[in-house]
């Protein structure tokens, strides 16, 4: 894959301290990245934000028309203004149709989530696959070492794509919301390694400690997690705060 470096410079005057960037529009091999703009709000409306097949397991919901997806283009620039990253379109190098938008949304200092939507005709193409993998390569240039993604439990073509794209499940009961399925489940979460280590905890007072707030919060009391059930768990270095 042919992503080429970007220039870089630090990022003051934010709350989240990552690295501003400018990113010119680059290219993988079949695919082209670039900042949506007003321009591109009809095209991306009708192609997949307007189409309800296509936003089923999104946790946004379906644009009801052009300006909704106005919307989102102000919201990208707002994140590019505050972060130097964020949306990116996708666009067919062969025809310069736009095919799907992806991008990484940075959340705190060198982590952000990754994630893609394709228009219909774009689906079982490869093109989600080479999409991930260009923004995985992008966060590995800006020092993003903490790249996440999350999926509905019933999206299988996503998990696979993240399977693929050497992604590894890190959770399965993190609480979200998909609005266009009135749904309140529980999404997956996707680790791209390495994955930090975990440090297993030796002192008894703060083994407790943590069990005691994971059993007086979500989704712990849903699942009927008690504190005696969770003491043995916290500190096993191959368990997490998800339980199976």
């Amino acid at each position: 894959m042919d992503v080429p470096r970007l220039e870089s410079a630090p990022l003051s005057g934010s709350a989240v301290q990552v690295t501003a960037v400018t990113v010119e529009p680059f290219a993988s091999a079949r695919l082209r990245f670039r900042r949506p703009t007003a321009d591109d709000a009809p095209a991306i409306f009708a192609r997949w934000a307007g189409d309800p097949e296509v936003t089923r397991y999104l946790g946004w919901p379906t644009h009801q028309s052009a300006d909704d997806t106005r919307g989102f283009v102000a919201f990208s620039d707002a994140e590019w203004a505050r972060v130097g990253l964020g949306p990116l379109l996708i666009e067919d190098i062969a025809t310069s149709q736009l095919c799907g938008s992806t991008g990484l949304m940075v959340d705190g200092p060198g982590s952000a989530m990754v994630g893609y939507v394709l228009a219909r005709e774009a689906w079982g193409r490869g093109i989600a696959t080479e999409a991930l993998a260009a923004m995985t390569t992008l966060a590995d240039q800006h020092g993003i070492t903490h790249l996440y993604a999350y999926a509905h439990p019933g999206h299988t073509a996503t998990h696979r794509v993240l399977a693929k794209g050497g992604y590894e499940l890190n959770a399965v009961f993190v609480p979200a919301r998909f609005p266009n399925l009135d749904d309140l489940a529980f999404a997956h979460k996707y680790l791209r390694p390495p994955v930090l280590a975990l440090e297993r905890l030796t002192n008894r007072d703060d083994v407790e400690a943590c069990a005691r707030i994971m059993a007086t919060s979500e989704p712990w009391i849903t699942l009927q997690r008690t504190f005696e059930a969770l003491v043995p768990v916290v500190g096993d270095v191959q368990k997490e705060v998800h339980l199976v």
